[in-house]
């Protein structure tokens, strides 16, 4: 069954409920069946937005569940489980003292999750900031030169996440820093909150596909802008690496948020 189902037809119910002397009134007079209509009236208002259900419906409900209007509405007034509103609605109290704590706990629960997502993006974003050290334009092409002249040099994929951590890696060239980054991360966010000519106000980049996607213009960089981007990461792969790590942790919270949700 789906959270959605669940979520629109559960309703809490005392295993004795049959044995409540208006439930044994009801059974005696009119035996299971009375019973069953009870129940049947009572899923009836859980299923509706307000937990109230129109009078002049009950015949073709009736119809439905193959009894009588009359039965329906002698359950309804003569036993003392549910309430007749301004004569064209009826309602059971128990019914909505139980919702209403259902509702507050759901609620609750939305809450705590929404002061869980706005801490991680906090967390996320105070993360971001660590990639705004100044940078001049100089130092960026300096380093782009350096880059082109690196050779590539093989290292183990399997040293990069030690102890669940990014953290604390040798300096390594370019190609692996960049193979590291893509691999262990593939999805990383970043903001250059005013290096390089990006304002503070841009909403940064993310990784897709091996590519530098702009979140602002919603399209992947020319391949020379992208080339100064990663120059920049490159010059300083604590930062980069310690955030990568940040948005890997947040994701598997997520993760095991949504399945124990």
């Amino acid at each position: 069954m789906s959270k959605k189902i669940e979520e629109q037809y559960w309703f809490s119910h005392d295993v004795n409920a049959k044995d409540d002397p208006k439930c044994l009134m009801l059974i005696d007079e009119l035996g299971l069946e009375g019973y069953g209509i009870y129940w049947v009236l009572i899923e009836t208002l859980r299923a509706q937005p307000d937990y109230r259900y129109p009078l002049k419906l009950i015949s073709s409900l009736a119809r439905k569940y193959a009894t009588t209007s009359p039965k329906m509405q002698t359950v309804i007034t003569q036993y003392g489980l549910f309430e007749v509103e301004n004569e064209e609605f009826f309602l059971s109290k128990s019914l909505l003292r139980r919702m209403q704590k259902y509702e507050l706990k759901v609620e609750q629960l939305r809450q705590n999750a929404l002061k869980g997502v706005q801490k991680r993006k906090d967390e996320f974003e105070k993360q971001m900031q660590t990639l705004s050290l100044p940078y001049s334009t100089e130092q960026m092409l300096n380093n782009c030169s350096a880059i082109a002249e690196l050779e590539y040099s093989s290292i183990e994929h399997s040293s990069l996440l030690k102890d669940n951590s990014l953290l604390g890696i040798e300096r390594v060239d370019f190609k692996t820093f960049k193979k590291r980054l893509i691999e262990s991360c593939p999805s990383f966010k970043f903001a250059l909150c005013g290096n390089l000519g990006y304002s503070i106000e841009h909403k940064g980049f993310q990784l897709k596909n091996d590519l530098i996607f702009s979140l602002q213009n919603q399209s992947f960089l020319e391949k020379e802008e992208a080339f100064k981007i990663w120059g920049y990461l490159y010059s300083i792969p604590d930062k980069v690496f310690e955030l990568a790590n940040t948005q890997i942790q947040n994701q598997h919270k997520e993760e095991n948020y949504a399945n124990n949700n």
